[in-house]
């Protein structure tokens, strides 16, 4: 009787070994092709994160430059004097406003700095010469005074020009024994 049972459970053994040989491997197979699909996902949303993060990268860096150089805007400012005594900007008004009512050319250039060249071509075609620019000359050819800004040791004073004249006039004041007009930016 023994020997019945080692008999029985030899064969019991045999025949959990052989399922376990013969089992269908399609259960192993689906686990194994969900695992695969999920590292792909893993590594294709990798690769997305590593993009994201030198995007990322690359605007903090961006964003960090243009913080220093506000920053440096304002240390500017910050040295700039913003007032300015109301006496000498009419003063300087005062002066563009000279210049505005001259009636011929020489009268006009007593208003302009010693930086500041002429040149006359025929009687009618006068030139005022500031470093490499050109500007001709016409009587009343500006309105009026339009805004200001204040830089450096300058004072910009912009004004409108006549309808014929595409340009407004920024000029650019300095102060030496008395406001004169340093030069003429055209806006």
């Amino acid at each position: 009787m023994k020997n019945n049972y080692i008999g029985f459970g030899v064969i019991v053994l045999l025949v959990i070994v052989t399922f376990f040989i013969f089992r269908e491997p399609s259960q192993e197979s689906i686990q194994l092709e969900e695992l695969q699909q999920q590292m792909d996902y893993l590594i294709n949303e990798n690769g997305r994160l590593e993009d994201a993060l030198t995007e990322s990268s690359a605007l903090v860096n961006e964003l960090q430059k243009e913080n220093k150089e506000q920053a440096d805007v304002i240390a500017d400012l910050n040295d700039t004097p913003l007032m300015i005594d109301y006496r000498v900007f009419s003063d300087a008004i005062e002066t563009v406003e000279s210049y505005k009512q001259a009636e011929d050319f020489e009268e006009a250039m007593k208003y302009f700095s010693s930086n500041v060249g002429m040149a006359q071509f025929e009687e009618e075609h006068n030139v005022i010469v500031f470093n490499d620019n050109l500007i001709d000359w016409r009587p009343n050819a500006i309105e009026e005074l339009r805004e200001f800004t204040i830089a450096d040791d300058q004072l910009i004073l912009t004004y409108s020009a006549d309808r014929g004249i595409r340009h407004w006039y920024g000029f650019v004041m300095v102060k030496e024994d008395e406001w004169k007009i340093d030069e003429i930016k055209l806006q």
